[in-house]
């Protein structure tokens, strides 16, 4: 989860730009690759020096303020991505997050702090088997350069 207390214009790509609004942002994704849960974070919480992932533009102009997450093999990003269509708009554009599938965006823009206790409720409604959700809000010590202008 990202918050942005600004207005901005960021690129994202070759997704051309995106515009910022000051809200919330719900970003999916999924970390099973090297490094895992640990190593994602990690990436996330510090500075991009050269962007990589869609996420990396947001975080310039955004702080991390908790993840949700869940730990396991399978791959929840893609319900998540469709549980949050449902709620919110996708931003900062369409696509974002979601060049390597068929999601509308796996990034969601709310205007009120959104509250995991919903979500999980929304996602345990909708997929009965999904596991229990986990929260680890983010100090801004933790942020490692990371700042909103």
């Amino acid at each position: 989860m990202l918050r942005s207390a600004h207005q901005a214009v960021i690129p994202i790509g070759r997704l051309g730009a995106g515009m910022v609004a000051p809200g919330w942002y719900l970003y999916t994704g999924s970390a099973l690759g090297r490094g895992g849960l640990r190593g994602r974070l990690q990436h996330h919480l510090r500075p991009a020096a050269r962007p990589h992932w869609h996420i990396d533009f947001l975080r310039r102009v955004c702080d991390v303020t908790a993840v949700w997450y869940v730990v396991g093999e399978r791959r929840w990003e893609h319900d998540w991505a469709g549980l949050l269509a449902q709620q919110a708009e996708p931003a900062p554009c369409l696509g974002f997050g979601a060049s390597d599938c068929h999601c509308i965006a796996h990034c969601f823009f709310l205007s009120a702090e959104p509250s995991p206790m919903q979500f999980a409720a929304d996602a345990q409604r909708l997929y009965p088997d999904h596991p229990a959700i986990e929260q680890r809000t983010i100090k801004a010590s933790e942020r490692r350069g990371i700042t909103n202008p």
